[in-house]
């Protein structure tokens, strides 16, 4: 072989060689682009790009946002590519679980569920993902149903819950000195457990829930509304849907509960100038409107808390944007999806989610490979999966978009990155923003901190508040409570009236005790007088508190205690005066028409009995009324607004003393006392002959009971029929007073002439007695002698006015002796 052919062939040789190295390393290439080839995995989504208030197309492309950061970033999911299988639910629970059904039977398998935005679809399709051992995180969803761990165990969210707003609620009414709100929700899965959430803060932090309205049609929108009205509550906290809420509000602004009067606090998520028409066009409830400028004018001072969609810490977040960064690169990023947009403050929640996902996903994938399994092989029933994915969402911890981010024990959102503090950016908490709507733009006011549960409000701020003082308006009128349904001017007559019929009394009782033992006074029973002018003391008592009124709600017991006292004052002083005058004409009865020889004597002691006995009997009534039929209160309040801004707020409550059977006990009553005077007559006609003029008040007892007769019925009369409980009242109460008034002066006033009579005689005798005692001894006996003579001839008189009656008493008994005689002899001639 020629040395030409030897090296051919060597040139073959290596080019063989060459060949067959270039193969094997070209295989070992492809085998190694084949065992580092990208693996696709998938989670499902549920989003509400279109439908009523729900057009919040910007999560979408929030999350879009996120999955291409994700994929491009090589620390995140390495050799992975994360996709995102998605479906419109408008808002609609049959839509959601339809797509749920869809993203399951389907595949590839999803590794983890996002949605919902809707709470209304949220709370069944995490009840439904919970059987295939999913993760399911919403971005938007905020109810309160959604922390029950025994329902939805394997749930997370990356907004606030609504609830969570709850505490930066009460921190603005502490800060504005707010007490009493009124509640107006709109029946919904959110607001229905958000109104009782509220309810339980409040009864426990001393905030009294004045009112509280729910509603579901524009109808019953304005009669909760109305309700919320009547209760006069100034500070209202509403729970509504973007379309329900502007209804709610332009029913609010015709029921004149706008500010100033009003302050309104509620939801923040909507979009900038929400409360107008999406199509600039008035705000139509039934037959009200609302233009642009009436909706500006009832929103104004509209107080509301909102998670910060935007962090405010100018710091790299997860994805190395800063916030700011980062906003610029998702205005530039939407251009491209412009069928979608809807609601861009919340994509930065749906961004945050995707990433939460990716991290809970990556930090998996070690655990995983010690058990020898992968993300790519992920079985819904495999249960390694599903605790290793739950432990990991649960450790999640990152600087997102939307601030720091961490999950609570329950699933909510907790922006804990390190211990609090006011002055360090790095260590605040996931922030919620305090803001008020001043001409028609929010003004943030404050910021609240979850996890401190603090508040810091911004220095600085000119709140317009719309009145004078510049002070936060009341959140309650000034109450102003009237317990009497009288006037004060005519209480005060009633009650100076019977005041100066006491004295009066008590002036008739002085004169008693003081002058017993003159003749005038001695035969009209002194002791007995006393009885009188007691019951007639407690029947002005009974006026007095027929007008005096207290608080029924604080004081019960004590107005009961009035109610019972006017009853009782009145029956038993009735039954006291009149029992004792009627007892003791009926001894003067006894004993002038005393038919038999024997003298009768009758004491006081025996008169006192007589009384105690009819008194016994109306007090017996009144402890068997009290025992069976108590007087209870009958309450009727009626409010009036009063002053500037109608910010006085006058309650007038009109009580009533009344029984079950209040008739049948005025019958009995009426009966009693009707009985009580017939006798009464009875027993002044029968002693008017009497000629014993000092001790007989027959005359002025009929004058006294037809007193009484006539003022009594006309009371009774009044009492009935008379509607206008201050009228009634005032004419009973003075119809009373003139009847005790001129009954005591009946009684008591004609003795006055006969004791200054007997006093003048007394007087004149004791004068001239002095004299003749006290004069010199030139004065002579016979002068002595006619005054002592004057003084016998008084005596003497006062005997033959005694045997004239005595002579008329045995004239009357002759003449019946000798009608008997006659009819004696006619019997006999029979």
């Amino acid at each position: 072989m020629s040395n030409q052919d030897k090296r051919s062939c060597n040139s073959c040789c290596f080019r063989g060689i060459l060949v067959v190295i270039t193969i094997a390393l070209f295989e070992n290439a492809i085998a190694s682009n084949e065992g580092n080839a990208t693996k696709n995995i998938t989670i499902g989504s549920l989003f509400s790009i279109n439908g009523t208030n729900a057009a919040w197309g910007d999560c979408l492309i929030g999350a879009k946002f996120a999955l291409n950061h994700i994929n491009n970033d090589s620390r995140i999911l390495k050799d992975y590519r994360l996709h995102l299988s998605w479906g419109n639910t408008q808002c609609n629970p049959g839509k959601g679980m339809k797509i749920l059904y869809n993203h399951l039977s389907r595949k590839p398998k999803k590794l983890m569920i996002l949605g919902s935005s809707c709470s209304s679809v949220t709370e069944p399709v995490a009840q439904m993902s919970r059987e295939f051992n999913l993760i399911q995180i919403s971005y938007l969803s905020s109810s309160p149903s959604l922390n029950n761990r025994q329902v939805y165990p394997n749930f997370f969210r990356t907004r606030s819950c609504e609830s969570q707003r709850i505490l930066p609620f009460f921190s603005i009414l502490d800060h504005f000195n707010w007490s009493k709100i009124g509640l107006i929700m709109e029946n919904s899965v959110v607001y229905s457990s958000l109104a009782n959430y509220i309810r339980e803060i409040a009864n426990s932090s001393g905030i009294e829930v004045v009112s509280s309205a729910s509603f579901s049609t524009d109808e019953q929108s304005n009669e909760a509304l109305k309700v919320v009205k009547n209760s006069f509550v100034r500070v209202i906290y509403a729970g509504f849907s973007l379309e329900a809420g502007r209804k709610m509000l332009c029913q609010a602004y015709h029921l004149e509960l706008r500010p100033p009067n009003y302050t309104w606090i509620g939801p923040g998520w909507f979009h900038d100038q929400w409360w107008k028409s999406d199509h600039h066009q008035d705000i139509k409830v039934d037959t009200l409107r609302c233009s642009g400028a009436v909706m500006n004018e009832m929103i104004e001072g509209y107080l509301s808390v909102n998670p910060q969609v935007i962090s405010d810490i100018q710091e790299p977040t997860i994805s190395k944007y800063t916030p700011e960064e980062w906003t610029k690169a998702y205005d530039h990023f939407r251009q491209a999806f412009s069928h979608w947009q809807g609601r861009k403050d919340f994509a930065g929640y749906s961004y945050d989610a995707i990433w939460a996902i990716a991290i809970a996903l990556n930090q998996s994938i070690p655990r995983l490979r010690l058990i020898e399994k992968t993300l790519e092989n992920f079985q819904y029933d495999d249960e390694d999966y599903f605790n290793i994915f739950k432990e990991e969402i649960e450790n999640v911890t990152f600087h997102g978009v939307t601030g720091p981010f961490s999950f609570t024990s329950n699933g909510n959102r907790l922006g804990v990155l390190g211990p609090f503090s006011f002055t360090s950016n790095r260590n605040r908490l996931g922030v919620l923003v305090i803001q008020r709507i001043q001409n028609a733009k929010n003004v943030i006011l404050g910021h609240y901190y979850e996890k401190s549960e603090q508040t810091a409000w911004k220095s600085g701020i000119n709140i317009s508040w719309g009145i004078a003082d510049r002070k936060p308006p009341a959140d309650y009128p000034y109450v102003t409570k009237v317990f009497s349904v009288i006037p004060f001017t005519a209480t005060i007559i009633v009650i100076i009236a019977a005041v100066i019929g006491i004295f009066l009394a008590l002036i008739f009782a002085l004169l008693n005790v003081y002058y017993r033992n003159r003749r005038a006074i001695k035969v009209a029973s002194p002791n007995i007088n006393y009885t009188i002018i007691i019951g007639a003391i407690l029947c002005y008592i009974s006026t007095i508190l027929q007008v005096i009124y207290i608080d029924p709600v604080n004081e019960t017991d004590l107005m009961l205690l009035i109610c019972r006292g006017r009853i009782w004052f009145l029956v038993l002083g009735f039954l006291m005066g009149f029992g004792a005058l009627f007892a003791k004409t009926w001894r003067l009865k006894m004993i002038f028409q005393n038919k038999t020889a024997r003298s009768r004597i009758i004491t006081d002691s025996q008169l006192y009995l007589v009384i105690l006995i009819i008194v016994l009997i109306g007090a017996a009534i009144l402890t068997i009324q009290a025992a069976i039929d108590p007087i209870f209160l009958e309450s009727k309040i009626k409010t009036q607004l009063m002053g500037y801004r109608v910010n006085s707020l006058v309650v007038y409550y009109k009580n009533k003393c009344v029984t079950q059977n209040v008739m049948l006990w005025h019958v009995i009553i009426l009966i009693l006392g009707g009985v009580l005077l017939l006798y009464g007559l009875s027993l002044a006609w029968r002693t008017r002959n009497i000629p014993f003029h000092l001790a007989n008040d027959s005359k002025y007892i009929i004058f006294t009971i037809y007193n009484v007769t006539i003022f009594s019925g006309i009371a009774i009369l009044v009492g009935h029929t008379l509607s206008n409980i201050a009228l009634r009242v005032i004419l009973v109460a003075i119809l009373i007073i003139i009847a005790t008034t001129g009954s005591l002066c009946l009684i008591f006033i004609p003795k006055v002439p006969q004791f200054c009579k007997a006093r003048r005689q007394a007087n004149s005798v004791l004068c001239r007695e002095n004299f003749y005692v006290n004069k010199p001894r030139s004065l002579t006996n016979h002068d002595i002698h006619k005054a002592i003579l004057r003084k016998m001839e008084i005596k003497i008189s006062e005997l033959e006015e005694s045997i004239q009656f005595f002579r008329k008493k045995a004239k009357k008994k002759e003449e019946e002796n000798e009608m008997v005689k006659g009819h004696s002899g006619d019997l006999c001639n029979l």
